[in-house]
């Protein structure tokens, strides 16, 4: 496969003799044309020659056979000169970069500040550092242990009195069952009372002795709970910055369509309603080779996803990836 600068790829197979057809590809659910898989298979033919880089589309762990996965695609275009050929594309990174030729590059910004995604993750590393640092302080983890087995302790101590007073309880009402039958009326109404003075007790009883445990772990309760206090506030930051930074990236892929205009995946997932976009959307193989198309000015005409490490030429595209549908919103090259 030749590495060219525009990436632009001609048939190494002689397609004269096929048409190309009258409409773009549905891209989440169709039936392969002849030319998508004459590309994937050049693709594929060109991906088991030895390379510079390296991806291990196999799982060594589990042994020969199974995938670890990658996504490639390819797209069939036209290019101004009105010549046949594709685009190649894959998902993600490869061996820790999204720039190998002949693949078309990524589709973010051309003045993508990188410096500042590293930076965010060297805080991100630093937070969850705190965080760790906090869960291993040897006050919190003695607080931690202390707690629990006063826990563990009053659980087993509340649930005897609750049996006890169960019992008690059944041993009353047998004992009003008895001396309903000797007793006149009155001495029954002062039994039923005096039975009903001792439940309240009992009641009254199990409150303060459950009140007398809550205050034996409240000392370890107020470390345990400073400590995890800092721990959730740092996770929140982590949180809000990580959020923060995705969006930063989804603004960062200006993506194109078919008429020159320009959305950034988060404009297109607010017009749409779809709510925040999947971490690594603008990242698959099918808004690459759209975007790349688009500003070349190519005319494209098919567009196929296949896993590298598994045979999918026969297979039809079952890909639900909201991204890909969004990649050919208004394209429409016909």
């Amino acid at each position: 496969m030749p590495s060219l600068e525009n990436y632009f790829i001609p048939f190494k197979t002689d397609v004269s003799g096929i048409s190309i057809p009258e409409k773009f590809t549905f891209p989440i659910f169709y039936e392969p044309h002849e030319l998508s898989l004459i590309a994937t298979r050049e693709l594929q033919e060109y991906l088991e020659q030895p390379q510079d880089w390296r991806h291990n589309f196999w799982n060594e762990k589990t042994g020969a056979g199974e995938a670890a996965g990658k996504m490639f695609g390819v797209l069939v275009v036209q290019n101004e000169k009105g010549e046949l050929g594709y685009l190649s594309a894959f998902s993600g990174q490869i061996d820790g970069t999204m720039d190998i030729d002949p693949f078309v590059p990524a589709a973010y910004v051309e003045n993508f500040d990188k410096s500042y995604c590293d930076g965010q993750f060297k805080e991100f590393t630093k937070l969850s550092h705190q965080v760790t640092t906090l869960e291993q302080t040897p006050e919190y983890i003695t607080a931690l242990n202390h707690l629990q087995k006063l826990k563990d302790e009053a659980s087993t101590l509340l649930e005897t009195q609750r049996k006890k007073h169960k019992l008690q309880s059944r041993e009353l009402k047998a004992q009003l069952r008895l001396s309903s039958k000797t007793l006149n009326e009155q001495e029954l109404k002062n039994l039923k009372a005096l039975q009903h003075q001792q439940h309240l007790n009992q009641k009254f009883l199990y409150r303060e002795y459950e009140i007398y445990l809550l205050e034996k772990q409240q000392p370890f309760q107020v470390i345990v709970g400073q400590y995890q206090s800092q721990m959730e506030a740092l996770t929140q930051q982590r949180r809000q910055q990580s959020l923060d930074l995705q969006d930063w990236i989804f603004k960062q892929y200006d993506l194109l369509n078919a008429n020159g205009e320009r959305k950034n995946v988060l404009e297109i997932f607010n017009e749409l309603n779809l709510g925040a976009p999947p971490a690594s959307t603008g990242d698959c193989a099918a808004p690459k080779l759209l975007q790349y198309a688009f500003a070349k000015r190519y005319n494209p005409s098919l567009l196929q996803n296949s896993g590298g490490g598994e045979n999918h030429l026969n297979r039809k595209s079952e890909s639900t990836n909201n991204f890909i549908l969004l990649a050919v919103v208004n394209v429409n090259p016909y």
